[in-house]
């Protein structure tokens, strides 16, 4: 397939989906009808196919590597992107994503904005905002025409905050680095966030009331702050949960009422195993500090024999 004599310049990390929609554009014709017209199927792009993201590579003129690179991969219920494995459900969406910044000096949205766990741009330190809400998974993606009505004027943009220990470490992780050395870096991306996530909303509810939403500008605080405590490793995150035991209650009120969202995450019926080391964890911490007997069951698992109790467990 040639490349078309009206072409456009490539965006670092620009999804296909997007690309479409410039080149469209500058053709002048609708990113739907153009789709239609070069024989590029449109859930095979919005999936990020391989023959349909080489058609419009070789249409763009933009190296098929480069835009393979800045486009999630959807297949069977999950999403890959720069080697990591998402569940397709937490990727993307009608609400899009984006950095008022980037999109100021090169109009494309790319790969990395709809991924979890991503709240700001490594580029310019702005969180992420929602742009529009749409629910056709075409026109969600036509950034030519969206743009418009986009307001891109600095006051209107939120206000610039540093990374977060958790935002430099998950940025590096998709980059395939590993720089932090961190405990973390032996477990799979996605789950090692969730962990992070609801083991820092567990601390956080320590101080703050669980019926207090946090706001948008603090979005990140749960992540970074179960990153932080998992920073010793296995034995320092022990200490970590045993803390967090003492300051939420008492030991009568059960797993569950202590540690919320993360007893949830991990008693799931179908625990992924990519999640089962941290499942491990805190299963032995609650056998070994809470008064169980046979015909008991933690996180699914049935309770075989009693462990012997501290006093300072049960304090």
């Amino acid at each position: 397939m040639a490349r078309l004599p009206l072409s456009i310049h490539p965006i670092p990390g620009e999804t296909a989906m997007s690309l479409a929609s410039r080149l469209a554009e500058v053709n002048h014709v609708p990113m739907r009808e153009f789709l239609r017209d070069m024989g590029i199927g449109i859930n095979s792009l919005i999936a990020g196919e391989g023959a349909a993201v080489s058609q419009l590579a070789e249409l763009s003129g933009v190296p098929v590597a480069e835009l393979r690179r800045g486009t999630p991969r959807t297949s069977d219920g999950q999403v890959w992107f720069a080697g990591n494995c998402f569940p397709a459900a937490r990727v993307g969406g009608r609400k899009v994503r984006g950095c008022l910044d980037c999109l100021k000096g090169q109009p494309g949205l790319r790969g990395i904005w709809p991924l979890p766990f991503v709240t700001i741009c490594p580029e310019h330190n702005r969180p992420l905002v929602t742009l529009w809400t749409i629910q056709d998974k075409l026109d969600r993606h036509d950034v030519t025409r969206r743009l418009p009505d986009l307001d891109l004027a600095p006051e209107g943009r939120p206000e610039p905050r540093d990374p977060s220990k958790f935002d430099l470490w998950w940025l590096d992780r998709l980059e395939g680095n590993t720089a932090f050395d961190h405990w973390l870096d032996q477990f799979d991306l996605h789950a090692s966030a969730q962990f992070c996530l609801e083991l820092g909303r567990a601390a956080i509810a320590t101080t703050v009331p669980k019926w207090r939403a946090l706001r948008d500008d603090e979005q990140w605080w749960p992540a970074d702050v179960g990153f932080r405590l998992c920073t010793g490793g296995e034995e320092a995150l022990r200490v970590a949960l045993a803390d967090l035991q003492h300051l939420m209650g008492r030991p009568e009120e059960g797993p569950r009422k202590i540690f919320g969202g993360l007893h949830d995450l991990l008693a799931a019926d179908l625990c992924p195993k990519e999640l089962r080391p941290f499942q491990s964890i805190l299963r032995q911490h609650i056998l070994k500090t809470w008064p169980l007997a046979p015909g008991d069951e933690v996180l699914g698992e049935p309770v075989l024999r009693r462990e012997s109790i501290s006093l300072s467990a049960l304090a």
